[in-house]
């Protein structure tokens, strides 16, 4: 496999650490992860784990970036009810926080 970045090194505004701006107009470049993500997904060895490994993702994103996020807004809001005043991102935070508690995505 040739790689992207290795395209043309000769051809100005390349960056040798990043893709340069023509490969990602390469359709071959979108068919070919399209092939492997496919390959990925539904070989005979692969498909009896992906269930879990895609359950595991999603989990770990929970974990590491989505919980944080929502205690962040649910931190806010308290801090506001506390004080008695409401900040600019009161209502925006009560809302996602209503809406993630309703989807039960905690």
């Amino acid at each position: 496999m040739v790689k992207f970045e290795k395209l043309n090194p000769s051809i100005p505004l390349t960056n040798p650490v990043g893709i340069p701006f023509y490969g990602e107009f390469i359709t071959a470049r979108w068919g070919y992860e399209a092939l492997a993500v496919n390959q990925f997904m539904n070989n005979k060895y692969e498909s009896q784990f992906y269930v879990f490994d895609k359950a595991m993702s999603k989990a770990k994103f929970k974990k590491d970036y989505w919980n944080v996020e929502v205690k962040g807004k649910l931190d806010n809001i308290l801090n506001d009810l506390n004080k008695g005043s409401r900040s600019e991102d009161f209502n925006e935070n009560l809302l996602l926080y209503t809406m993630n508690f309703k989807k039960k995505n905690f």
